[in-house]
């Protein structure tokens, strides 16, 4: 067995649809879908339930490799969920690319070693027999720590969603403002995070990573085994004879996932519609859309965003 552990490495602008993406791609022969797993260490803290239901500290897939935090280790614990909380941060990114030792400061380092996060990869990859964890933790800049880390070999998934659908999602979850004034500075800033989060990972993660593999959240929604046979020949696994998609792909037979963390998509199993999510167009005002567009304008042309995504274009880009 090498002594890598090969994760597959979902990273997007937050709310561009990782947990959906990151459950079907733990369907692919020999992985696991693991969700969130910078955020372990404060789902452990606070409760946080696994993806098959159970708390995170009494699943029978997570107990043997988390520690017991009502054993005295929380203090430790502590500090790994405040690392990982950085993580979240515009700057953070390029920040923390122009500064040395990245990888030591994203893994704080503790006198117990079995809470070190890289170790987590090797003994779930160990214990449960996996090729592949998929991780949807997004962030540009702990992605980067898992790609300089000596123990992991990262395939990056760059997954890019409209930035209208992105800031809309976000807005409606995080920030119900009436203000249009605090409305706008908030939509500016989310704007401003896709840009940095998306030009951070395809600069940062690329030249970083055994295998990367650019793809927009709409067509994967539109034609997701096309998407996950691309993904699967990148990193080289399988989808299997028998992968659950079924209906046209507009469904997929997903069986129960042990995810840490990630939004409740997670915690659905059986058969579950695959479904792309354009409310926006309908809910989002036509001046806030025209704000994102005016700000995320040359990424769109980047991408391929724009007319095309509205009529179904398809558009795929691979690492040659």
């Amino acid at each position: 067995m090498t002594d890598r552990t090969a994760v597959i490495y979902v990273a997007s602008a937050p709310a561009s649809g990782s947990t959906t993406v990151g459950s079907l791609l733990g369907e692919l022969e020999g992985a696991f879908f693991a969700g969130e797993m910078r955020f372990v260490w404060d789902r452990l803290l606070k409760g946080g339930r696994c993806g098959c239901g159970q708390p995170l500290k009494t699943c029978s897939v997570w107990q043997p490799i988390l520690p017991n935090v009502d054993n005295g280790a929380a203090r430790f614990v502590e500090e790994l969920a405040r690392a990982a909380d950085s993580h979240s941060l515009i700057r953070t990114a390029p920040i923390a690319t122009l500064r040395n030792g990245l990888a030591q400061a994203a893994r704080v380092r503790s006198p117990r070693k079995e809470l070190d996060t890289v170790s987590l990869y090797t003994r779930l990859s160990r214990n449960r027999d996996i090729r592949w964890i998929v991780d949807t933790s997004k962030s540009p800049s702990y992605g980067l720590a898992l790609a300089e880390s000596p123990h992991i070999t990262l395939h990056v998934v760059h997954l890019v969603r409209d930035p209208r659908a992105v800031v809309h999602s976000t807005l409606m979850r995080h920030h119900n403002i009436d203000d249009y004034g605090k409305r706008f500075k908030a939509l500016a800033y989310y704007s401003t995070k896709w840009i940095t989060w998306n030009a951070w990972i395809q600069t940062a993660l690329r030249g970083r990573s055994a295998s990367y593999t650019l793809v927009r959240y709409e067509d994967f929604c539109r034609a997701p085994s096309e998407a996950l046979r691309r993904i699967a020949r990148a990193v080289g696994c399988s989808m299997g004879a028998g992968f659950p998609l079924a209906d046209g792909d507009a469904m997929a037979r997903l069986n129960k996932n042990h995810s840490v963390f990630g939004n409740g998509v997670r915690f659905r199993n059986g058969l579950v519609p695959i479904k792309l999510d354009e409310t926006w167009k309908e809910e989002m005002p036509r001046r806030e859309r025209f704000a994102v567009a005016a700000i995320a304008m040359p990424f769109m042309r980047r991408y391929q965003i724009g007319a095309d995504t509205d009529q179904g274009g398809n558009q795929w880009h691979q690492r040659d």
